[in-house]
């Protein structure tokens, strides 16, 4: 008797477990070819990157999908948990791509790479993550394509290696 009741217990455990499983995901108009990459802690604002250095986007369920600008080939676009801060890889006035912060419309603001460095093709420098504070990514060295870890405080703007 227990076995049977084991057996029902777990047949019963698999057919509940694939509905209460199921999400249903809806396409974002517009974003064909846009890859999401982060998202706010309730959800409610999406990041989202194109392909091979096209501008980033910002999505909302009110105001849809939205390019941002930013976009190199290296780094990754973020926002912080509480979508106060965006951070990716923007083109610097020289055209080299480095870390940077969004400051609203399609307008960036370069943060630089530690002192001395050298761009290894395009890229000084790229941002991965953030957390509202400080964000993290990849300088290049004063040696050419020599990479290491580094941060940004975002208040100031300023980069040093971590």
């Amino acid at each position: 008797m227990k076995r049977f009741v084991g057996v029902l217990g777990i047949a019963a455990v698999v057919a509940v477990a694939p509905a209460l499983a199921r999400v249903d995901f809806q396409p974002i108009a517009g974003g064909e070819f846009v890859v999401p990459a982060d998202f706010t802690a309730d959800g409610s604002t999406l990041v989202a990157m194109g392909y091979f250095g096209q501008p980033y986007f910002i999505w909302t369920a009110q105001d849809g999908l939205q390019s941002i600008g930013g976009g190199c080939d290296a780094g990754q676009v973020s926002i912080s948990p509480d979508g106060t801060m965006i951070t990716g890889t923007a083109p610097d006035a020289d055209g080299y791509c480095e870390g940077a912060k969004w400051l609203g419309g399609q307008d960036w603001q370069a943060m630089g790479s530690e002192p001395g460095a050298v761009p290894c093709g395009s890229s000084l420098s790229s941002t991965y993550d953030n957390n509202g504070t400080t964000a993290v990514g990849l300088f290049w060295r004063a040696q050419v394509c020599r990479a290491i870890g580094g941060t940004w405080d975002l208040a100031s703007g300023t980069a040093g290696p971590e």
